[in-house]
């Protein structure tokens, strides 16, 4: 077999398993949704409790606009895929109030945590919040996030 030939073969079965893969790209934002953002605290911020958590949304999506719509606090999880409820975390679950840890609704751009549990042995003062849009049957909208890391102060509380 020539070098030629050999870079084509190359090629094509490069080409194959690139096309045959399990890697779904349909349905998928190619850029960053940055319409909700997460004022306060600071990123990285070290914080206290009681803590309150400030949002804000730009550009609501037009699936939105002149209806109803709320938003969802997920700490130190992540949140459901797009078009999912929050029912999508009780699959499954025995005890719904387990499998509900972690998250809170809000239906105002704030929310005070007066307290927050630890989650990791290792960082059990780094903490990780997301807050995403629910549409008024309850399902995430899009892609649209807003993410906080922080940290709680040694004593956690002023």
């Amino acid at each position: 077999m020539t070098r030629r030939w050999r870079a084509v073969v190359a090629v094509a079965a490069v080409a194959l398993l690139v096309s045959g893969s399990a890697c779904r790209t349909s349905g998928l934002a190619w850029r960053e949704d940055r319409r909700l953002r997460i004022d306060t605290p600071k990123q990285n911020a070290v914080v206290t409790l009681p803590l309150e958590v400030r949002w804000h949304v730009r550009d609501l999506p037009k699936s939105l606009q002149g209806r109803a719509y709320s938003y969802v606090l997920f700490l130190d999880r992540f949140p459901q895929a797009p078009g999912q409820t929050l029912q999508h975390f009780d699959a499954g679950s025995k005890n719904l109030t387990q499998s509900r840890v972690g998250i809170i609704e809000a239906r105002e751009e704030r929310h005070v945590f007066t307290t927050i549990p630890p989650h990791d042995a290792r960082q059990r003062d780094k903490h990780e919040l997301t807050v995403i849009l629910l549409d008024d049957q309850g399902r995430r909208v899009g892609e649209t996030a807003g993410f906080l890391t922080f940290r709680i102060a040694q004593g956690g509380t002023p």
